[in-house]
């Protein structure tokens, strides 16, 4: 490029190392004013279909999010791309997803959910055995699981089957601490709020 956003280009550069640009193919040289004119055509150009590019995606996008499909490549673990692009729900993980918001609504941490899903013997969308507090936060916090479909700005209620209610959904966000157990007459440990807090930041 010769000059882009402000910024020097490739054969601005080697002209102002001293050097001299030209290009063959495009018969043009940019030691004179033709040869400068000509570039800055071809980089209006370029932005140009960079920009019918972009919208065209853009727009492409929204379609599929009319008619209900999902947009990504990859589908939410626990649905899979039925007729038209829509996701419906997994017969076999789509019940998991639910039980993982139940538990979690509950107070239940990342690390147990984990364990859960292990010893159920269901695989990750990566289609790994064992499974991470990273992948179950994302779960938890995917609105897809609402039944809703979101693409940047772009939102659509009620496209496909929720596998969690809008309540549990919110309580899995910020899930109540579980209390610590302690022999009864005893007083509370000394930090036993600080680390209750731990558990909730780190579960």
């Amino acid at each position: 490029t010769c000059r882009q956003q402000g910024r020097p280009g490739e054969a601005q550069l080697v002209q102002d190392a001293g050097g001299h640009f030209y290009s063959a193919a495009e018969n043009f040289d940019l030691g004179d004013a033709a040869g400068r004119y000509l570039c800055r055509e071809l980089l209006s150009v370029a932005e140009f279909q960079s920009d019918r590019l972009r919208i065209g995606w853009q727009q492409a996008k929204q379609q599929t999010i009319a008619r209900g499909a999902y947009p990504a490549s990859r589908v939410p673990f626990g649905y899979r791309r039925g007729r038209g692009g829509r996701l419906v729900p997994d017969p076999r993980t789509a019940p998991y997803v639910s039980e993982l918001f139940r538990r979690r609504a509950q107070g239940a941490p990342l690390y147990d959910l984990c364990r859960f899903m292990e010893s159920a013997g269901i695989k990750s969308a990566n289609g790994n055995t064992g499974w991470s507090s990273h992948s179950i936060s994302g779960i938890c916090r995917n609105r897809a699981y609402l039944g809703e479909l979101h693409w940047g700005a772009i939102v659509r209620l009620d496209t496909h089957r929720a596998l969690t209610d809008g309540a549990t959904w919110q309580r899995a966000q910020r899930p109540p601490l579980r209390g610590r157990r302690r022999v009864e007459g005893t007083p509370p440990p000394l930090l036993g709020g600080l680390l209750d807090r731990a558990d909730q930041l780190l579960g």
